[in-house]
């Protein structure tokens, strides 16, 4: 998991990326996000998804926040060439993100 502090480091993150990419938006004073966090590194680690972490309350993210309709946290956002494939908030049962990611299948990095 990639904690990204810029756009300029969620763009060559995502850039660099031919397959699926996690996007976890949190708080990170948040329980629920820390609650949620090894479950979904877990999960996604078996598929080889890379998982950016993005802090909400960085106003540079405020666009992509919007953008991906970010509310209630932590929300997961997966996205493969700048599409939703799939996406979730708050505490989602293990085996909901589960089989999501089963069936969103593997990241290839360039």
């Amino acid at each position: 998991m990639h904690t990204v502090q810029t756009m300029d480091q969620f763009n060559k993150a995502t850039g660099t990326c031919k397959g699926t990419v996690c996007l976890f938006f949190v708080l990170n004073k948040s329980q629920q996000c820390k609650a949620v966090e090894p479950m979904l590194v877990e999960e996604c680690s078996k598929k080889n998804i890379q998982i950016l972490k993005i802090p909400v309350d960085n106003t540079e993210f405020f666009n992509l926040i919007t953008k991906y309709g970010v509310g209630l946290l932590p929300r997961y956002v997966f996205i493969k060439g700048g599409k939703v494939l799939y996406s979730s908030y708050g505490h989602t049962p293990r085996e909901v993100i589960k089989s999501a990611i089963e069936k969103i299948g593997e990241s290839k990095w360039l």
